[in-house]
C-alpha cells in the first residue's frame, strides 16, 4: 500500500439538502454543506472558501484502473453508436419524404 497526500480545498456550499434517495429535494429549504474541490474555484453569494485540508489517500499496491477505464470506453461506445443510428435513421427518414414528393403539373 502507498498513501499520497494531495490538498483539499473547502468550502461550505448554500444549496438544497440531499434526501435520502440521494437525490436533491427541491421542495425543501436551501441549507449550508460542505463541498470539496481539488482545486481553489471561485467564492459565490452561494459559497464561501473555508480552508485547505491535507487529504491522505491509501492506494492498494494491486490497484489497476484498466478494466474501469475499458468499461467506461465501452459506454461511451455504445452511446455513440446509438447516436449514430439515430441520425442515419432521421436523414433516411427525411430522404424517403423527400424523393416521395412528385412535382406532377396537371394541365
Amino acid at each position: 500500500m502507498s498513501t499520497i497526500t494531495a490538498p483539499v480545498f473547502v468550502f461550505m456550499t448554500l444549496d438544497w439538502p440531499i434526501a435520502q434517495d440521494g437525490e436533491r429535494d427541491y421542495y425543501a429549504e436551501k441549507v449550508w454543506r460542505p463541498e470539496f474541490w481539488s482545486i481553489r474555484v471561485e467564492e459565490t453569494d452561494a459559497r464561501v472558501f473555508i480552508s485547505v485540508q491535507q487529504f491522505d489517500c491509501v492506494i492498494p499496491d494491486d490497484f489497476d484502473p484498466t478494466g474501469r477505464l475499458v468499461a467506461a470506453l465501452e459506454t461511451a461506445k455504445q452511446k455513440a453508436l446509438e447516436s449514430y443510428q439515430r441520425t442515419v435513421a432521421d436523414i433516411n427518414e427525411r430522404l424517403s419524404k423527400l424523393l416521395a414528393i412528385t412535382n406532377e403539373v396537371t394541365a
